[in-house]
């Protein structure tokens, strides 16, 4: 509204220059050529052939303000409303700026890299050293920047002697993306936009990817310094085929090193990190918006929502979580997007050079080193002259070749079972090719990976050498196209690592994107197939209550195993299905005296017992005991569901179902169940009440019964 109201103020301003000038210069009424009595004119009375008297000065400029007032008055009324607004023009400026910037033909991406390269050993530096800045910190107390890793940030939140690289990854990273400032290693627990890292004052600063600035200035009373980089055209993180357009956003800088209009490239340097503007420490405030967010940096509340709330604190409202969904909305998780794309191939470029067939080898090493023509489709390849790496992209199933003008005899190997197109060796001056028949071998390095992972959930992968002599001196590494959002440990395998040729790793990532493990040696680098984002390993998306499920599991009622499984063909005991019950109704637990013989007074589900009996939901058997552990059945499960849910009852005037008869007690619960919809029985018409209740429908009846409350 402010700003809307300063350019009608600023139009304004212009027009009434406009309308003075056009007043000042309209004739006074009875002005123009003198007449006599009898209306002829009066012919001025010359003595000379030219006037006596010189015209007077005043009026010369009385004849050039009449002509020239207007667009002095104009330009007057424009230079005094931009010095009344001149913030307000310089921000319009800027969006214009931006704006025809993003119409400029999109940077080359080249993939993406991490915005700080390295930090400080933080459990190692003295108390001197942690007032420091960057430049005098030894150069020998620094680390690379340590994996962005949840799982490992809890792990560090309390200092041992035993977990120094835990507590520098939580040490690191303060607060995570759309984090609290509860310093607890938690997302989506708050409302801050993106990632804060932290560092000494004078980091180097590096653009993630290439692009161009599209902002570049200071708010003191929020971001500080603050750069803004467009990428536009990019690969989108979710689906690498289509394109995209993000915007990065580094905050609370030091120094500014790049202006308004400039390209940068990946891992230019950029800036030094600072505490300006609304900082309690030194760190980089490091965010990535969507292509629709309303501004950048975006941030998901103003002041005025806080005064909504009843809030008077900036932190507060974050810790909160305020605007959390918009945050969601507009931004990006910056880490994700920073490693996604690191070992990004451009897949329209062709990087290998063979040769022509009327051109000889040699003359391509000597001559043509430089030059980058088409390269041929092939698997593997033997040669006496050149070294070849293969480069698979992500984006499609093409492999290239990179060629290296040196003398080494050895094959590089994709994963598992491959296709290979073996050639005779090429000799210096030979024109063509003779290609072998195709056959088929196996690997000597494969990855056993079943293609799905579970994100917080540690997996097993087998690392398989077919060839011991692969491992026995140089050991191979270990790592994955998530880069920092995936932990694999072991990180390195050496000879003594494998028995009978097999050695176990364990993978755990937060991330809900896809990657691949990657093995690099002697041999080559060889990647496993694609690791799928999978809610519960055991769960199928096509599953018939995988939409309940997921509804419950995001709303924190239901959880799986700590194996990633849900197991939804497992039945339900009586004790799960009052703890879930009575959680999914957000029911108040409610004190009572206990007196089955079976429910311990510290067991778990004690508290619900508690509260189902005082709520008149359960009854215990007449030997006085509950059995928690046994069986629940449909009848009973939904007899309790729908009585928590306080849903009352009709009197049925026929049976429900077939195998639920009019005078039964369970019949008027699944007469509500029919009317509801809450289960599907297909064309058999059957409810089965007497059958024990599985997982998977205790969810979808649950999920149902929450629908219609709604």
């Amino acid at each position: 509204m402010k700003k809307r109201f300063e350019l009608i103020a600023f139009a304004v301003a212009a027009l009434a220059g406009a309308a003075v000038a056009k007043k000042l210069n309209q004739k006074p009424k009875g002005s123009g050529q003198l007449v006599a009595k009898n209306g002829a004119p009066i012919k001025p009375v010359r003595f000379v052939s030219r006037p006596i008297h010189q015209p007077r000065e005043r009026d010369f400029w009385m004849s050039f303000w009449q002509k020239r007032s207007k667009p002095i008055l104009i330009v007057l009324g424009l230079v005094l409303a931009s010095l009344l607004f001149q913030s307000t023009l310089e921000k319009y400026g800027q969006f214009f700026r931006t704006s025809m910037l993003e119409l400029e033909v999109p940077v080359e991406f080249t993939g993406t890299t991490m915005p700080i390269k390295k930090v400080p050993n933080w459990v190692d530096l003295s108390d001197a050293e942690r007032r420091m800045t960057y430049d005098q910190i030894p150069t020998e107390k620094f680390i690379p920047l340590p994996p962005y890793n949840l799982s490992l940030m809890k792990a560090g939140q309390v200092w041992r002697r035993d977990n120094k690289y835990e507590r520098n990854v939580y040490l690191t990273y303060p607060v995570p993306n759309l984090g609290n400032y509860e310093l607890d290693a938690t997302e989506e627990s708050g409302s801050h936009t993106g990632v804060d890292i932290k560092t000494p004052v004078g980091t180097p600063v590096h653009a993630i990817a290439s692009g161009v600035v599209i902002k570049a200035e200071n708010q003191p009373t929020g971001f500080g310094q603050h750069i803004v980089i467009a990428h536009v055209d990019i690969p989108d993180p979710g689906n690498p085929a289509e394109k995209t357009t993000l915007y990065s956003a580094y905050a609370h800088l030091s120094q500014r090193l790049v202006s308004v209009g400039n390209k940068v490239t990946k891992g230019q340097i950029i800036a030094k990190t600072g505490m300006s503007g609304m900082a309690t420490a030194p760190h980089l405030h490091f965010q990535v918006d969507r292509k629709g967010a309303p501004f950048h940096p975006y941030w998901p509340f103003t002041w005025k929502d806080l005064q909504a709330y009843n809030i008077s604190s900036y932190f507060e409202a974050v810790k909160q979580g305020i605007g959390l969904t918009r945050a969601k909305e507009y931004t990006f998780h910056p880490m994700l997007l920073a490693s996604t794309f690191t070992r990004y191939e451009n897949p329209n470029r062709m990087v290998a050079s063979a040769g022509t067939p009327d051109q000889p080898i040699e003359e391509t090493l000597e001559e043509k080193t430089e030059t980058e023509t088409p390269a041929e489709s092939v698997t593997e390849e033997w040669t006496d002259e050149v070294e070849e790496t293969v480069v698979t992209s992500e984006r499609n199933t093409e492999t290239t070749f990179e060629r290296k003008p040196r003398i080494l005899r050895k094959p590089v190997y994709k994963n598992r079972i491959t296709t290979v197109a073996r050639t005779t060796p090429i000799r210096r001056g030979s024109a063509q090719r003779e290609t072998a028949p195709v056959k088929q071998y196996a690997e000597p390095i494969e990855i056993e990976a079943d293609g799905i992972f579970v994100p917080g959930v540690e997996k097993k992968v087998i690392i398989r050498v077919n060839d011991p002599t692969l491992v026995a001196s140089a050991g191979m590494l270990l790592t994955s196209t998530l880069e920092n959002f995936a932990s694999i440990s072991p990180a390195r395998l050496d000879a003594d690592d494998f028995v009978n040729g097999e050695a176990e790793i364990s993978v755990i990532s937060d991330s809900q994107a896809n990657f691949r493990l990657i093995v690099q040696g002697d041999f080559g680098e060889v990647k496993s197939n694609t690791l799928r984002a999978r809610m519960y390993s055991d769960l199928e998306e096509t599953h018939p209550a995988y939409e309940a499920i997921e509804f419950l599991k995001n709303n924190g009622i239901i959880t799986g195993y700590a194996d990633g499984t849900f197991r939804p063909k497992t039945t339900l005991n009586r004790a799960e299905a009052v703890k879930l019950l009575i959680e999914a109704n957000e029911l108040r637990l409610l004190p009572a005296e206990v007196l089955f013989s079976d429910v311990p007074q510290n067991s778990w589900y004690t508290p619900y017992v508690k509260t189902a009996l005082a709520r008149d939901l359960v009854r215990g058997y007449a030997d006085n005991t509950f059995r928690p552990g046994k069986t629940i059945s449909r009848a009973e499960f939904l007899k309790i569901a729908i009585e928590a849910a306080n849903i009352p009852l009709d009197h049925p005037v026929a049976a429900p179902y077939a195998d639920t008869p009019l005078g039964q007690w369970f019949t008027p619960y699944f007469d509500v169940a029919k009317r509801k919809e809450l289960f599907d029985t297909g064309s058999k018409n059957i409810a089965a009440p007497a059958r024990p209740i599985t997982r998977a429908e205790a969810a979808e009846i649950l999920y149902n019964l929450l629908l219609t409350q709604r």
